[in-house]
């Protein structure tokens, strides 16, 4: 009888230790707001050198200079997927559109 509760509870022990050391850990998600002067140098350094602002309008980044008489001028576009992994190194599962041309990144952690 004893060695019967004893095996018992060593096998739910051990089924114990397994589920513990088998179970991941539950993702964290954060999340960040690219403004346009923010998307900017991302313009400036992946898709022109005379960017200065970009917008994440239509599912791409516009990115646009400042022209010299006043307003913008378009020097390009951009993936949004790939502006918000130019930002950080994690995996991005999420993007989305902020109000004024901003880019919202999701990112797993």
């Amino acid at each position: 009888m004893f060695r019967r509760a004893l095996a018992t509870t060593a096998a739910a022990a051990l089924t114990a230790i397994a589920t513990l050391t088998v179970a991941t850990p539950a993702q964290a998600e954060v999340d960040m707001v690219a403004s346009p002067l923010y998307l900017g140098d991302y313009c400036r350094s992946q898709v022109h050198s005379s960017a200065g602002i970009g917008f994440y309008y239509g599912g791409s980044v516009e990115c646009h200079s400042f022209a010299s008489g006043g307003g913008l001028a378009y020097v390009g576009s951009g993936s949004p997927w790939s502006a918000c992994a130019w930002y950080r190194t994690p995996p991005v599962i999420r993007i989305r559109t902020v109000v004024g041309g901003a880019l919202g990144c999701t990112y797993a952690y």
